[in-house]
Formats: C-alpha cells, sequence, structure tokens
C-alpha cells in the first residue's frame, strides 16, 4: 500500500477556487492510495480572504460556516484520484452541538467519516472554545487496512493508542500541529513510541511555516514521517519515510505487512503487570 503523509504550510488563499487548486495538486503529489493532511490543515478554508491577523474567536467562527464546503471539496478531490484523504482538522460543531477540533477522513468513494481530538493541550484549553471529544472510532477504508486516527496530543497519550490497536487496527494516523521544535520532537518521538507498542505503522503529518493572520497557526514547526517498530521489516532506525525538518512536501512509503518472528511488544502487552511488581526500597535492602 502506498502512504503519504504532509508537511502542509496553511495560508490566506484569495478564494475557494484557489483553495481546489491547492489541495488537487497536492493529492496529485501526494501518488498514494493514502494521504494524510495535518491537524488544523483545514484553516485554509477559515482562512480564505483574511488579510489582517485574526482572534481565535474569528478564526474559529470562520472555520465553522466553511467545514461542510471545505470536506465536500474534499470529497470531490478524493473522488477525482480515486485517492483516501485523511483531510486536515478543523474547529466545528459536532452532532450534540459541541465544538470540537474536528477531523476527516474521506474515501476514495467520497465517503465521509469523522474523528475529534479528545486530549486539547493546554493552549486549547485556555485560548480557544473548543471542547474535547469523545469517541475513539476505527475505519475499514475500501481497500486499506484498519485504522485509527489519533489528532496530535491525543498520540502522546499511548492508553488511547492501545485500544485502537486492540480494536484491530495496524495503521495510526497521527496529524499534528506544533509551534517550536520542542513540540514537534516530543509529537514524533510519541509517534515512533507507538510504533514500537503498536507493531503496526504510524503516520505523522505536520504543519509547516507561518501564517500571519491565524491565531491558532501563526507559527507551525514539524515534520512528515512514517514509522515502523524498529525490526526486521524495517529500516534500523525504524523510519520508513520523513521529510526535512519545517520544509514542505510529502513523506511517502510502501506499507507492507509485519512478518512473523519480529520481536512484538503487543504479543507480551498483558504480562507487564506480572513484571511489574515494585519490591520497596526498604525491603530490598533489609
Amino acid at each position: 500500500m502506498q502512504i503519504a503523509a504532509a508537511a502542509y504550510p496553511v495560508e490566506a488563499l484569495p478564494d475557494w477556487d484557489a483553495l481546489h487548486r491547492k489541495l488537487t495538486t497536492w493529492v496529485a503529489e501526494a501518488d498514494a492510495e493514502l494521504a494524510v493532511f495535518p491537524e488544523y490543515a483545514g484553516l485554509d478554508a477559515a482562512l480564505i480572504g483574511a488579510t489582517t491577523p485574526l482572534s481565535a474567536a474569528e478564526e474559529t467562527a470562520r472555520a465553522i460556516e466553511a467545514a461542510p464546503r471545505y470536506w465536500q471539496m474534499l470529497a470531490e478531490i478524493a473522488q477525482a484520484q480515486r485517492t483516501t484523504l485523511l483531510g486536515g482538522s478543523l474547529p466545528a460543531r459536532n452532532a450534540t452541538g459541541a465544538l470540537v477540533n474536528r477531523a476527516a477522513l474521506i474515501t476514495r468513494t467520497g465517503e465521509i467519516a469523522f474523528i475529534d481530538k479528545r486530549q486539547l493541550t493546554p493552549w486549547e484549553q485556555a485560548e480557544t472554545p473548543l471542547s474535547p471529544g469523545r469517541d475513539l472510532p476505527v475505519f475499514d477504508p475500501p481497500g486499506l487496512p484498519r485504522l485509527g486516527v489519533l489528532i496530535c496530543y491525543d498520540g502522546e497519550f499511548p492508553l488511547q493508542a492501545r485500544a485502537i490497536r486492540q480494536a484491530g487496527a495496524g495503521l495510526l494516523l497521527m496529524p499534528s500541529a506544533t509551534e517550536g521544535p520542542a513540540g514537534a520532537t516530543r509529537v514524533r518521538l510519541a509517534a515512533r513510541t507507538r510504533a514500537l507498542e503498536s507493531g503496526g505503522h504510524v503516520v505523522l503529518a505536520q504543519t509547516v511555516g507561518d501564517c500571519a493572520v491565524s491565531a491558532y497557526l501563526d507559527r507551525s514547526r514539524g515534520r512528515a514521517g512514517i514509522y515502523a517498530a524498529p525490526d526486521g521489516h524495517a529500516p534500523s532506525d525504524g523510519i520508513l519515510a520523513e521529510t526535512a525538518a519545517d520544509r514542505p512536501g510529502w513523506a511517502r512509503a510502501t506499507l507492507k505487512p509485519r512478518p512473523k518472528g519480529d520481536v512484538d511488544i503487543t504479543a507480551a502487552w498483558d504480562t507487564q503487570h506480572i513484571l511489574a511488581q515494585l519490591t520497596p526500597f526498604a525491603q530490598k535492602h533489609a
């Protein structure tokens, strides 16, 4: 399976036609069965025509209005290019009316399913009106393996990834947006750790570059990468593909099933409670 992860710059484009051209070009250049866009990449739609810096509230309101049209545009592109897409997230209303950071998985046949971020960052909690999502779905897109999605900070919490793996998903998508090198490094390390723990593949897509009019993405640092557990089926460092730091583009890889005989942490996961019995210091040294 050919897969691609985007290091993607968000910008204030002049109109919807310009956004359609941008997304059409990006998906064509991905040249993959599954193309993954980052967290908040959907803000391209919210920023159309913006010429001065927006507040978080203003940008959020624009995103809510733009979201349905943005998803429909992605669905048309996915169908035209026969590519399944994880569309970039943006603030949107869910079925209960809650305001969430929502990504869309769009199949090559145009079907749309949604994923909401569950673990909001301290900045999102303090500076935005977003609420945490509740569901933890897995998906079976046509022609692709079962997969799950953890949006940025979600991917730093191993029990969420473990639940997705236990549900039979060997492919984990991690769309992300981080402001500086430390955050980008932290999320990258989390992605590689989730690959080690799951024995599957983890796809990291991140925003890059500066966008002066955006309150959410005025500055983005990161890279795209596709990771596996370091073992016989993968490179010794587990990195199947990466972009250069802070440079727009696609990381691409061909994913293959993991052969039998590789070290598999998942097979021994439930023995941890047996091996992790702690001996109090005083008793140990009595």
